[in-house]
């Protein structure tokens, strides 16, 4: 038997699934660009025209409170969210803004052997390191 996988993370966290939280997740799970609400608010008005951006926030909110999400403070005009919560950290280029993941990073003893994996060698800042 199919069970949609939002549906499954939902259960997992312990949420309660809705029809937009299940779509909301399953953005975040098809979606690896590290959204921002209103990146997420666009897309699902598409489909659900009765969805506000309120709604996206709090229910973000419960998502990273829960387990279900990261959320990433990339400065204080800019919030992202991730739906990848197995260890890994966030980078951002200080060039043009973009955030990305390294998988599996384990705590350098120096920021040399992290740069030298990032993509093109941006120029870039850590943002947040998850780690079990």
């Amino acid at each position: 038997m199919y069970i949609d996988p939002a549906y499954q993370k939902l259960l997992d966290c312990g949420i309660r699934p809705s029809l937009q939280r299940i779509e909301i997740m399953r953005y975040l799970q098809t979606h690896k660009t590290h959204p921002t609400i209103d990146d997420i608010y666009v897309e699902l008005k598409k489909r659900i025209p009765s969805v506000s951006r309120t709604t996206i926030y709090n229910t973000l909110r419960m998502f990273s409170e829960k387990g279900g999400a990261l959320m990433i403070t990339i400065d204080e005009h800019r919030v992202c969210y991730d739906g990848c919560t197995t260890p890994h950290a966030h980078f951002c280029c200080k060039e043009c803004g973009h955030v990305f993941d390294l998988p599996d990073m384990q705590p350098p003893r120096t920021a040399k052997p992290i740069y030298r994996r990032l993509p093109h060698r941006r120029r870039a800042a850590l943002l947040q390191r998850h780690l079990p």
